[in-house]
Formats: structure tokens, C-alpha cells, sequence
């Protein structure tokens, strides 16, 4: 139940059975956030990212960098690498328009393309 409701709770595994919450808008979940969006809004971010000192900052209050960053598939998507360390961070949003702009490149494309775009799911799948 909490989880439909990633604006107002986040929930942070714990062992077991366990878990925590933490209101989103109090301290540390939405200073992790802004912080984690201000590092993806560089130029020259490939979505690897490092918060400084989230161990110390972060850990005890929120779990581990990317455990968190599961929590909230509102703001970020995790795309995996090569390792269990290797993981690239985009923002949904910014996920979501790639999406749709490569079914729309692959649509107009195609050689059938009669100039209409068809994207039946949009609401459930881009808004």
C-alpha cells in the first residue's frame, strides 16, 4: 500500500519480513533525491553516478545507493551493467521520453509509415 505512494512515503527494506518508512518530504529521502537529480542534470553525466559520502550520510536512515534508488522508480530507473556495482541512473522521466521517442523513430521509419503515429498505450505507458 505505501508503495502507490512513493510522494508522500518511501519504504526501505529491511531482514526478513522488515521494513521501514520514511516520510519523503522530511530530511534525508528528498536531500538524497535532489541531490541524486543535480548530479544526472550534468552535461557530461552518463548516468554513473556517485553520492559523496552516502555510506555516511544516507545508509543508516535510507539503506544502500542503489537499494534506494529501487524505492523510488517514480524519479530514477536503474539500468544494469556489467557488474553488481556497474549501474547507470537516468531520470523517469528522462527514461520514459527515450522510450517514446524510439517507438516513434521506429514507427516513421518503417517503411508502411502512412503519417499517422499509433500509440494505443500511451496513458498507461508515458503519462
Amino acid at each position: 500500500f505505501l508503495k502507490l505512494y512513493p510522494d508522500k512515503f518511501t519504504v526501505i527494506a529491511g531482514e526478513g519480513r522488515h521494513f521501514r518508512v520514511v516520510k519523503t518530504s522530511d530530511g534525508p529521502a528528498m536531500r538524497a533525491i535532489r541531490e541524486i537529480e543535480d548530479l544526472l542534470k550534468h552535461p557530461e553525466c552518463d548516468g554513473r553516478i556517485e553520492v559523496t559520502r552516502w555510506r555516511e550520510r544516507f545508509e543508516e536512515e535510507l539503506g544502500a545507493f542503489y537499494d534506494f534508488l529501487l524505492t523510488r522508480p517514480d524519479r530514477f530507473v536503474v539500468l544494469p551493467g556489467r557488474g553488481a556495482d556497474d549501474f547507470r541512473v537516468v531520470r523517469t522521466r528522462d527514461h520514459l521520453a527515450a522510450r517514446a521517442l524510439e517507438e516513434l523513430d521506429h514507427q516513421v521509419g518503417d517503411a508502411s509509415f502512412d503519417g499517422n503515429v499509433r500509440m494505443p498505450q500511451w496513458n498507461e505507458v508515458y503519462s
